[in-house]
């Protein structure tokens, strides 16, 4: 199988991480303050805050989504479909243990379901993701992170492998940062995924600039 003519509505997608921003608890006010401007079909922004009670998450996604589809910054949300669809997001990511993506989307039409997969079983998850209904995967970890992974990185040659067998668009995630953004592009990701290149960053503002230029001529 092939990669899919479907394109992601982003290159790149900075998954939020509060506890790693200056005031954890007005995170969202922080997030609209470093997020540049960016052409249309650019940006995406993930929000990963398992941790946050239910009508939390909701109030702060509101607020954010409000701002950032009017910028059109494309967002997602981890696990909370019903979120997700109340904010009017573009998608929704699963876990691999996550119910099928079909009886998701029945359930939140609206809604692009994604899945994440992991080595060792990347290709027999990302095939079963594709055969149930999802319409792109996120695989983990491409390069080596601050926070190690149990498992084996893919690197570019595993990233290729994914890519080849997946027949819907691969996010790549993980230690990707401006030295090696264009290559996770060019072995064929749909999308590059980054969070501790960017948080970690002094100016997260500029960060975020300089890596969807390099999103953008590659």
């Amino acid at each position: 199988m092939g990669l899919s003519e479907q394109r992601l509505p982003f290159r790149l997608l900075l998954i939020t991480d509060r506890v790693r921003f200056p005031r954890p608890t007005q995170w969202a006010e922080y997030l609209l303050s470093v997020i540049p401007n960016v052409p249309p079909q650019a940006l995406g922004l993930w929000i990963r805050e398992k941790d946050l009670a239910g009508n939390d998450l909701w109030r702060t996604c509101n607020q954010l989504t409000a701002e950032l589809h009017s910028r059109g910054i494309t967002t997602i949300i981890s696990s909370r479909a019903d979120i997700g669809n109340a904010c009017r997001m573009w998608g929704v990511n699963v876990g691999w243990d996550a119910p099928p993506s079909d009886r998701i989307r029945r359930s939140f039409p609206h809604l692009a379901v994604g899945r994440s997969c992991h080595p060792p079983n990347e290709i027999e998850e990302i095939c079963g993701a594709a055969a149930d209904g999802c319409q792109y995967v996120v695989t983990s970890p491409v390069f080596p992170t601050p926070k190690p992974y149990p498992i084996q990185c893919l690197g570019l040659i595993g990233l290729e492998r994914v890519v080849k067998f997946a027949n819907v668009p691969v996010v790549a995630l993980g230690g990707i940062d401006g030295a090696n953004i264009r290559s996770v592009l060019r072995a064929g990701a749909g999308a590059a995924a980054c969070m501790s290149s960017i948080w970690t960053h002094q100016d997260p503002c500029g960060a975020i600039a300089n890596l969807v230029e390099r999103c953008l001529d590659t």
